[in-house]
């Protein structure tokens, strides 16, 4: 769990979260794939878990097989733990924490080639906070949890596209930072993450959100309890992609893939696979699914490789991009 004091320590295992909503229906073909590029912006890169690493304030685009990098005017402050979402045809980000060690919870969004600030978090508006899931429902962007420093959050807020409203619900997960999230079959599934601020814990259980409540689900397969996991829809599908992820308990990162199909978890095997990481970046593309970064159990490597998903296998992409970083807000609008 990441932590304030003085200089703050990072690893690539434990404080650093892939983009667990970046998540787009992004169905059609490589024609439209190219016509609504990928986005990435910042994150953090780090060498070790003892040495800080350095916020980052870039905005890329990946057209299906090139990355480029956009230098807009005006874009957020470099940071890392954002939380993002495909909505109403942009990126929507929220919070994270910038260079400064400053908590954020100011809004923002990617459309038409360049960035706006929604809401400076003064009113209304979530905590500041890192790691929050953040993921669109019928007309509303849906988040929940996070890490504001000091404490692990469960809080369920809505986003209308000019204003967040706190929601009371009868039930809810359980505190967290980090778990995968997405929506499949008119819901939002939630899969595990983090919890604790001395000791982190992971965590292996599935919710579902209805637009009114949370309820656990009990399906007959899961994956192992894990954080820091790459999620999204593939395109042209209702199934949820789930890709590796840290394993706190063994001191390990994990390489598997799984899927969500609404009532189960299916593990699968393909031949070729992005190797084991935490906080890989995962977003849908027009014709399936982009995975970029992430980093190694120990915090000494950070990647900077891309991957495909098709809906059933892993190819990686050959070309030079964005520097090697985890806690990217990677989205297809």
């Amino acid at each position: 769990m990441r932590s304030v004091a003085g200089a703050i320590v990072v690893s690539l295992l434990s404080a650093a979260c892939a983009n667990l909503s970046g998540l787009s229906g992004g169905k059609g073909d490589a024609g439209q794939e190219a016509a609504t590029p990928t986005v990435l912006f910042g994150g953090f890169t780090a060498t070790t878990d003892t040495i800080d690493g350095t916020p980052l304030g870039d905005t890329w685009s990946f057209d299906g097989t090139r990355w480029k990098n956009l230098n807009p005017p005006g874009a957020p402050s470099a940071r890392d733990g954002a939380g993002a979402t495909a909505f109403q045809g942009a990126m929507l980000l929220f919070g994270g924490l910038d260079a400064g060690d400053n908590w954020l919870n100011d809004t923002w969004e990617w459309k038409d080639g360049g960035w706006a600030q929604l809401d400076d978090g003064a009113s209304v508006a979530p905590s500041p906070r890192v790691f929050p899931a953040l993921a669109v429902l019928g007309p509303s962007a849906v988040l929940f949890g996070g890490y504001d420093g000091n404490l692990d959050q469960n809080d369920t807020w809505t986003w209308n596209g000019s204003q967040w409203t706190e929601l009371h619900p009868a039930h809810a997960p359980s505190i967290r930072d980090c778990p995968a999230i997405g929506a499949v079959n008119g819901k939002i599934v939630l899969f595990g993450g983090e919890t604790g601020t001395t000791t982190t814990t992971d965590l292996g259980d599935t919710w579902t959100w209805d637009g009114t409540d949370w309820t656990e689900m009990h399906p007959a397969h899961s994956p192992s309890l894990r954080s820091f996991s790459g999620a999204a829809i593939a395109a042209g599908t209702d199934v949820l992609v789930l890709f590796g992820g840290a394993d706190h308990a063994h001191g390990t990162t994990l390489g598997d893939t799984w899927t969500w199909n609404g009532t189960d978890w299916t593990e699968l095997h393909p031949a070729t696979s992005p190797g084991e990481r935490s906080r890989p970046m995962l977003s849908a593309t027009a014709t399936g699914a982009l995975l970029f970064g992430g980093g190694n159990a120990l915090g000494t490597v950070a990647f900077s490789d891309s991957w495909l998903w098709n809906g059933a296998s892993w190819s990686q992409v050959l070309t030079t991009g964005p520097a090697a970083r985890g806690v990217g807000a990677l989205v297809t609008p």
